[in-house]
This record gives structure tokens, sequence and C-alpha cells, in this order.
């Protein structure tokens, strides 16, 4: 199954609950992770794959990440 990825980069200022804001976002748009979406986090950012490209549009817009092709 081909996945979607969508990049997000932390930037300075960041604050956990803004983070949790909107990962909450995404768990109410398109459910809990794992069969929808799951996400990796690293050092620079996080990438939330997801199953459906409209799904992975829609959170790129709102997060304000980028469609990344691997």
């Amino acid at each position: 199954m081909k996945k979607y990825p969508v990049k997000v980069r932390w930037k300075q200022g960041d604050t956990l609950r803004q983070w949790n804001e909107e990962m909450a976002w995404v768990t109410e748009q398109f459910g809990l992770p794992g069969k929808n979406w799951h996400s990796h986090i690293n050092h620079q950012a996080i990438t939330i794959f997801f199953n459906n490209e409209r799904d992975a549009v829609a959170a790129s817009l709102k997060l304000g990440g980028y469609l990344w092709n691997e």
C-alpha cells in the first residue's frame, strides 16, 4: 500500500501544548494511529504517513507541513 508522508519540521517557539493540540486534531480527523496513519518523530521533524492522499493534503494544509516523497 502506498503511503503519503507529510513532514512538519520543528520550529523555534513551538510548545508542547501546541503540538498536543495539533496531534489531537489529526486524531479527531483521521482516527487513532495505526489504521489510517502513523508517525515517525526525530530531532528535526515529525513525519505523518497517511494511507490516503486526500488526508495527507488536508493535514499538510492544516499543519503547515509539506508532502514528502521518500
